[in-house]
């Protein structure tokens, strides 16, 4: 990331900076209470959703995964809050 000191060192396929992610930016000058949505296409069928993460720091709030059915978000299916450490795989 942009921000001194924050994101992950390496990516979880590599284990180097070689890799990808996506992030949001979370240090100065954003605003308290920000969001960001990450949609993926349309998924047909019963499908698995893998993913790592990186919830790490004092600053860290909520991660929501939703599933959208019938063009409703509905509630989250899956949630974590606060500091859940390095990258995480879920």
């Amino acid at each position: 990331t942009p921000s001194m000191n924050t994101g992950p060192t390496a990516d979880h396929t590599y284990g180097t900076s070689d890799g990808w992610y996506i992030y949001m930016e979370a240090s100065f000058p954003q605003q308290y209470n920000q969001r960001c949505r990450i949609v993926s296409e349309e998924i047909q069928g019963q499908k698995c959703l893998q993913f790592w993460y990186y919830m790490y720091g004092m600053d860290v709030d909520t991660l929501n995964v939703y599933i959208k059915v019938n063009n409703n978000m509905g509630k989250p299916v899956w949630t974590r809050t606060r500091d859940q450490g390095d990258l995480t795989f879920i």
